[in-house]
């Protein structure tokens, strides 16, 4: 309910971006090619990761490049982030940890999400997550 309320209050689908993952999906929605990540044409790539990539080119199948797809995008990221946090349990489980360790720390993650941005634009690229040395 936070990321969806975040969606909406500051209505980021407005915002139609095409960072590499997009344009992937794009790609396959338009010519069904996992191709073309960045803003030049290039090919076939296997720069992201496909399992998100080809749920978002569907997503882009069915609705365009429009703000609906949009909406829809991030729509998805946030289940995905919410699907992953209400796992937890479940894979503390399966690394032989205590269920309430994988319960808290789902509970952390749903209750306060620290990256909102990424989990509801869905457009994370990795120059934006490795710090810089000064």
């Amino acid at each position: 309910m936070i990321r969806l309320g975040y969606i909406v209050v500051t209505r980021r689908y407005l915002d139609i971006q095409g960072a590499e993952l997009e344009l992937v999906a794009r790609s396959l929605a338009a010519s069904g090619a996992f191709a073309n990540p960045f803003s030049i044409p290039t090919g076939p790539t296997a720069l992201p990761a496909p399992g998100y990539t080809f749920l978002l080119g569907g997503v882009y199948g069915l609705l365009g490049n429009t703000v609906a797809a949009e909406a829809g995008k991030q729509l998805l990221s946030a289940l995905v982030s919410a699907a992953t946090d209400a796992l937890l349990p479940f894979v503390s489980v399966a690394c032989s940890f205590a269920q309430n360790i994988g319960i808290w720390a789902g509970l952390v993650g749903a209750l306060l999400p620290f990256r909102l941005i990424n989990e509801t634009k869905g457009n994370v690229t990795w120059k934006r997550r490795i710090p810089r040395r000064s």
